[in-house]
């Protein structure tokens, strides 16, 4: 999810991450999406304008979602790296189970980003044999 002031080398790094065969996002302090990969975009049939900021929690199942930011603001809180099973729903409607594994990054100078902290969290699919 590129936005229009976005240098080169962010470009680049945003380029990178949807190279990476995975869901992959990161969020502001408040949990409100910061970037969403084309995977995760894709996987959703959300755009990046639908899921940018909180729109992308329209993709989390109802049972699942206060669970979840509970979950995503404990880890900014603490600090600690975490993961957590909940459904994400796929492009054609069908809901999946994903786990959810996310690291928080504290960031010690305000110039390093926009924001003094960020999740950057990895879904995987869960599957049943």
């Amino acid at each position: 999810m590129a936005s229009a002031g976005q240098s080169a080398e962010q470009a680049r790094q945003a380029q990178d991450v949807d190279a990476i065969p995975t869901l992959a996002w990161s969020a502001r302090p408040d949990c409100s999406a910061e970037f969403l990969n084309r995977r995760w975009l894709d996987y959703t049939a959300l755009s990046a304008e639908e899921a940018s900021d909180w729109g992308w929690t329209a993709a989390l199942h109802t049972e699942d979602r206060d669970r979840l930011m509970d979950f995503w603001r404990h880890l900014l809180d603490s600090g600690q790296a975490g993961g957590i099973e909940a459904h994400l729903r796929r492009y054609d409607g069908d809901y999946r189970w994903f786990l959810s594994c996310s690291v928080t990054f504290q960031f010690k100078r305000p110039s390093d980003i926009s924001s003094a902290s960020s999740v950057f969290t990895m879904r995987l699919t869960i599957t049943s044999a």
